[in-house]
């Protein structure tokens, strides 16, 4: 499964937060977000949401803390203008 450091061009995708314990969890949240490669920190450890249609999470979040479940589709240039 990809993760946060190998997408190279926009995605809207479905993602967790990793748990800090290795024990299963008996709920996930599940969040549809847009991972832009952009939105990157410089130093790569972080990367900025933006709450809004295509994204149920704000803010600047460590990439090291979220996992890719599924990729809903590759974001075109003509979706990212209108976003």
């Amino acid at each position: 499964m990809d993760t946060i450091e190998t997408v190279t061009t926009p995605i809207d995708a479905l993602v967790c937060f990793i748990p800090e314990s290795d024990r299963p969890m008996s709920h996930t949240v599940v969040y549809q977000v847009r991972i832009d490669p952009e939105k990157l920190s410089p130093s790569g450890e972080y990367i900025r949401f933006e709450h809004g249609e295509q994204c149920e999470i704000h803010g600047w979040k460590r990439v090291d803390e979220i996992k890719i479940l599924e990729i809903l589709q590759t974001v075109q240039a003509h979706m990212r203008e209108a976003a």
